[in-house]
């Protein structure tokens, strides 16, 4: 696992505003690359950024999530230092939306569990959920299969797109935000809203069974 595109044994020499230098590159390398070649973006890779490996904010959030017994995640990596800023140090991103396996490994060992912040994006194309929903309705379910335990904070909806980086200015809107048993967060976006407790009992015991 390679941290912020050095081993970790390499990191300690290496300030906060390097590695940040690091990341803007390899993001740029990386976007060009999509433009070159036409693929996904999920598929591009280079010689300092292998993205099913890399992780933003983990030098920091690996201690943070140890007292905290908790990680946010998140897409990109201004969405790690907003949350910083404001007293969340135990925030990741993989500057993108798809979390391997290999990533979450990182957290398994110390006993975590997860909690995913989406981008609120707008649905288009006749989409019912916008992309970062639908990036955590995968993610969420590969994190559990692993054997997290699995919550979602979720932003307010809005006309137009909004990120942690955007929205999360202060530490009292922080606050605001309800986290959700991930479970219970998927079931109220694809089936009705406002449950019974009975309803979120049954629920609970199924949705994992029905969670494409």
């Amino acid at each position: 696992m390679e941290y912020l595109f050095l081993r970790r044994r390499e990191t300690r020499s290496t300030s906060q505003r390097q590695k940040n230098l690091l990341f803007k590159a390899a993001e740029k390398h990386w976007k060009e690359e999509i433009v070159m070649r036409g693929r996904n973006n999920r598929e591009i890779d280079c010689l300092i950024y292998k993205k099913n490996q890399t992780i933003f904010g983990i030098d920091v959030a690996l201690k943070a999530a140890r007292q905290a017994g908790k990680v946010y995640l998140v897409e990109g990596a201004p969405d790690v230092m907003r949350l910083q800023s404001i007293g969340i140090g135990n925030a990741i991103a993989t500057l993108g939306g798809t979390w391997s396996e290999t990533q979450l490994n990182e957290f398994s060992k110390f006993g975590c569990s997860i909690c995913f912040i989406p981008d609120n994006d707008v649905p288009k194309d006749g989409s019912k959920f916008g992309v970062g929903d639908q990036f955590v309705f995968k993610n969420g379910k590969t994190a559990l299969e692993m054997g997290f335990n699995v919550s979602v904070r979720e932003l307010p909806t809005a006309e137009h797109k909004q990120d942690p980086d955007s929205y999360l200015t202060d530490l009292s809107k922080w606050e605001t935000l309800e986290e959700k048993d991930f479970i219970l967060w998927y079931a109220q976006k694809h089936f009705e809203t406002n449950p019974s407790n009975e309803d979120k009992r049954i629920r609970r015991k199924a949705l994992p069974t029905v969670i494409p």
